[in-house]
């Protein structure tokens, strides 16, 4: 009898691993790595490679800490400290509030 695939997904265990290391409250830092009408798109440093597989978001709607000018945003490239505040499962991304434009090192 088949039962599907019992094999455990990596995106799924990095998931799990950064709720457990980076609960609620935790402050991270991370690269803008994409700029978009609605907020900004952080790589949160998980995986073995940069990607969007797992990623942190700064909407401008839950988020006050970004400027209603756009062009004052972080732009792609920048680093900035983000607060997690919510844990979106079925995308797995993590909602961050932008708590300020870090240094690059």
């Amino acid at each position: 009898m088949f039962q599907g695939d019992s094999r455990i997904n990596e995106k799924d265990i990095l998931w799990e691993e950064l709720k457990s290391k980076c609960p609620i409250g935790t402050k991270i830092k991370g690269k803008v790595v994409d700029v978009t009408h609605f907020g900004l798109f952080i790589d949160i440093g998980y995986g073995h490679r940069p990607s969007k597989e797992l990623t942190g978001i700064i909407e401008i709607v839950a988020s006050k800490s970004l400027p209603k000018d756009m062009a004052l945003w972080p732009k792609v490239g920048d680093f900035v400290i983000g607060e997690v505040f919510f844990f979106r499962e079925n995308l797995k991304e993590v909602d961050l509030r932008l708590v300020s434009v870090a240094s690059k090192e």
